[in-house]
């Protein structure tokens, strides 16, 4: 039967996880119930949270393990239900309530390690019998929402407009824009080098001169993205310095202007576009892999820039 929900994409994002947690939480709470073990698999991670810290309020609980504190509570009246925690209040400020375990609940801590451990070794098993691994792929999921939430991210789809974009070749008119395009996101998240400054006051020497060709992405007659293709050997072009204005994000332009690249390069006689990238740039290194790029160890062992630690490579 076809999986409706797995159908509708990343549509459905939210729903497959609960239904993936779903199905953990219920596989779990058999194996407790084989082991006689009379708690709910969702108070694992508060469980183990008082262990470590002894005793702790529920703002301080809810904080470190990144969920709202309705939630903490509606847990810490659970475990308080079934004699694994107390509340008291604490010494220093009285209308602070905190969390300790039970004897009870060190004694189940301790039934619970052989378990627990049987559980991680099969979920890593399960993890590394995937192609991808999903524990990773969280993390950079909820790092990539803590920069920018989901809602945020809807709200600038509605707010900015259908954009009227032209691509055009190298113009000295917009030299400084390729500077200033440039520098921005380098000085935002890195170090301006020597090589930096060399490529962005001297494009025509190191790009133009060498038959690589610069484009800028306009509106209005106004640079807002930029990119440069130079060819390293015969039949292999290098995409450098890509950037896109920050008012324009999340246009498009990105996605536009590596388009452009590739058929560029194909116009050029290129058998391979290659770049280097650095991993902290989440943005730019998920759109090069939506546009076919692979990630590959470096040919030459390292980049000339140290910042790039992600080197990648798109077949033509």
């Amino acid at each position: 039967m076809p999986d409706f929900i797995a159908a509708l994409g990343s549509q459905a994002l939210g729903s497959r996880l609960k239904r993936l947690s779903d199905h953990f939480m219920q596989e779990v709470t058999e194996i407790y119930q084989t082991a006689t073990v009379d708690m709910p698999p969702r108070l694992f991670p508060l469980l183990n949270l008082i262990a470590k810290q002894q005793q702790a309020p529920i703002s301080t609980l809810a904080e470190q393990l990144g969920v709202s504190h309705a939630a903490v509570s509606q847990m810490a009246n659970t475990m308080i239900k079934l004699g694994l925690a107390t509340k008291r209040s604490d010494s220093q400020d009285e209308r602070r309530q905190l969390l300790t375990l039970t004897p009870k609940a060190v004694q189940l801590i301790q039934q619970l390690q052989p378990i627990w451990q049987a559980i991680k070794t099969a979920i890593d098993e399960c993890i590394d019998s995937s192609s991808h691994n999903l524990l990773e792929a969280l993390q950079d999921m909820e790092q990539v929402l803590s920069e920018k939430s989901l809602q945020q991210r809807v709200q600038e789809k509605f707010a900015k407009p259908t954009l009227d974009i032209t691509i055009v070749g190298w113009q000295p008119v917009y030299k400084q824009a390729f500077y200033q395009l440039n520098r921005q996101w380098v000085d935002e998240y890195f170090e301006f080098l020597p090589l930096d400054k060399q490529q962005l006051e001297e494009p025509e020497d190191y790009y133009l001169h060498s038959g690589g060709v610069i484009f800028f992405a306009l509106i209005k007659q106004q640079a807002v993205g930029t990119f440069a293709l130079y060819p390293t050997q015969p039949g292999v072009y290098e995409l450098s310095k890509m950037a896109v204005d920050p008012t324009y994000q999340g246009c498009n332009i990105g996605q536009r202007l590596i388009e452009h690249a590739i058929a560029q390069a194909n116009l050029l006689g290129a058998k391979k576009i290659i770049l280097e990238t650095a991993s902290k740039l989440k943005p730019a290194l998920a759109l090069y892999q939506k546009m076919g790029f692979t990630v590959l160890p470096h040919p030459e062992g390292e980049a000339r820039f140290t910042r790039a630690d992600v080197y990648m490579e798109l077949d033509l």
